[in-house]
């Protein structure tokens, strides 16, 4: 969700957006009719395991468990299509997703639509797996793009 909200941001106050890494999002629209409320929480966890296509680990459910579910479910709302924005967007921007995610076709075509993004894929890694388990795997390209951005902090935009 944190990804859409970026990419919104990024398109409606692009002057305050110097630089921009998205993992496992796209600005493709979302209509999730069968998204439950929160209300149960089991319910909400089974739901979420079938959109990203893995079972939560027992951390993982854990912490959803102690979170506010009914939030959760709300912040995971439709939203409509952010790519007529895309071509405008002139900040540098690193994209990555899992191969294994639901997400990863739409995540990439995102990115070859910004004039200066680039996308990293994390073979075959799910949705959760690329933001839980594969920080060996991404951390060393987004140390190389904010090593860039600092070289280039002082361009003009």
């Amino acid at each position: 969700m944190g990804g859409a909200i970026v990419l919104g941001l990024a398109q409606h106050a692009p002057h305050r957006v110097s630089a921009l890494i998205v993992g496992g999002a796209t600005a493709f629209p979302r209509s999730l009719r069968s998204l439950p409320d929160g209300n149960n929480p089991e319910a909400f966890i089974n739901w979420l395991e079938a959109m990203v296509g893995a079972r939560a680990s027992p951390e993982f459910r854990a912490f959803l468990l102690s979170s506010d579910v009914r939030a959760l479910a709300a912040a995971a709302q439709d939203r409509p299509s952010m790519l007529d924005g895309l071509p405008k967007m002139s900040m540098p921007c690193l994209f990555y997703a899992g191969g294994g995610d639901g997400v990863f076709a739409n995540a990439r075509t995102t990115a070859e639509q910004i004039p200066n993004a680039t996308f990293v894929p994390l073979p075959g890694l799910t949705h959760p797996e690329a933001f839980i388990q594969a920080a060996d795997l991404i951390v060393p390209n987004v140390l190389a793009f904010l090593s860039v951005e600092r070289r280039n902090e002082h361009r003009p935009l």
